[in-house]
């Protein structure tokens, strides 16, 4: 049962999966991670290859053009959630054909000066 007033999110009493209930915050958590940790995989680590290395590489030396910007903005999944600027990407998909090249500006000019613009 979840409960929210104040912006505050309330969880609990859980149900166990043996029945029983459980309200403590300790036996909730403990609860929670049983069940996450039954229902995800372990990754097999031994053959992930590694990469080589890269020198001599300046952040000037990324190129991408103003369609390629376009297309990524076509590529955001409009039924996902807002990033940490709060903008949701159904907003900016259907205004792609505005920010397109002022975004084309502000990475490039970011990546010839090797630093964020603000």
């Amino acid at each position: 049962m979840l409960v929210a007033s104040l912006n505050v999110v309330h969880v609990g009493p859980l149900i166990n999966s043996d029945g029983s209930t459980t309200s403590s915050t300790a036996d909730m958590a403990t609860t929670f991670n049983n069940y996450f940790a039954s229902v995800f995989t372990a990754e097999v680590t031994c053959n992930i290859p590694t990469s080589p290395v890269i020198t001599n590489v300046q952040c000037s030396d990324v190129s991408f053009t103003v369609q390629e910007v376009f297309d990524h903005l076509l590529k955001l999944r409009p039924d996902k959630a807002a990033g940490p600027d709060n903008l949701l990407p159904r907003f900016l998909i259907e205004i792609k054909d505005h920010i397109a090249y002022p975004l084309f500006l502000l990475y490039r000019k970011s990546l010839d000066k090797s630093s964020v613009v603000c």
